[in-house]
């Protein structure tokens, strides 16, 4: 939980009357979760949350002292923007590993490997978003599976993807999914995932270890893994 004092101030008392009651409209827990920014020399952050005016007491004149409380079941800050993307793509040689980071320290590579270091920065661990672009095919028999070394989770692949679709696959716990996008024609893809796959896959702070196992001999689809900052406090 997070709470906060304001003062509530009108030209008149009636005016302070009526702010006070458009902002319990406002924030009425009725309207449902919003989204709470917090600003401060590092940056911006967000956090999802239920807020509520819990005291409107203490008024002198045509001020009114108020505290607000926000209630966050995700108890974590977020940074604004997804600030490390890593792409993995199949070579003759082997796997190669290509990237776009937005901060300079993020992510290393071992090349023509099937290993990437991924550096989290903050101070919690987060969930991710992986795409894996078809075609993928797996072959008689054939698997892939995403493994963090470092946490030991990991989520295996059990099906083919055909060419031109992407399968999409979301850790945040209250977003859990398996999606197949299909030219833009999404479905659920649960059973495109093995029932041993660990959906609460996270990235700790800290360097984790990720591995592309596969027993294919060659794959010509590329993966993504894309994964948002977050922050115990700031």
């Amino acid at each position: 939980m997070i709470s906060d004092t304001i003062h509530i101030r009108g030209g008149s008392r009636t005016e302070m009357y009526e702010n006070r009651k458009r902002l319990n409209e406002i924030l009425s827990p009725d309207s449902g979760e919003g989204t709470l920014f917090y600003t401060n020399n590092v940056g911006t952050f967000k956090i999802r949350a239920i807020a509520r005016v819990v005291d409107a007491q203490g008024r002198v004149s045509n001020y009114n002292k108020c505290r607000i409380e926000f209630y966050c079941a995700d108890p974590y800050w977020q940074e604004l923007k997804t600030q490390h993307k890593t792409a993995f793509s199949a070579a003759n040689a082997g796997w190669t590993m290509g990237s776009y980071v937005s901060a300079s320290e993020g992510v290393f590579f071992a090349a023509a490997e099937k290993i990437s270091q991924i550096y989290n920065a903050a101070s919690a661990s987060t969930p991710v978003k992986i795409a894996i672009n078809g075609p993928f095919m797996t072959t008689a028999n054939g698997y892939a599976r995403i493994i963090n070394h470092t946490t030991g989770q990991h989520i295996t692949i059990s099906q083919d993807i055909d060419s031109g679709n992407v399968l999409i696959i979301n850790t945040e716990q209250r977003n859990i999914s398996v999606l197949l996008d299909s030219d833009g024609e999404v479905a659920d893809a649960f059973s495109y995932i093995d029932p041993d796959s660990d959906l609460s896959f996270r990235l700790v702070p800290g360097t984790n270890l990720i591995e592309i196992a596969c027993n294919v001999e060659q794959i010509t689809s590329s993966i993504s893994v894309e994964f948002v900052q977050r922050h115990i406090g700031l």
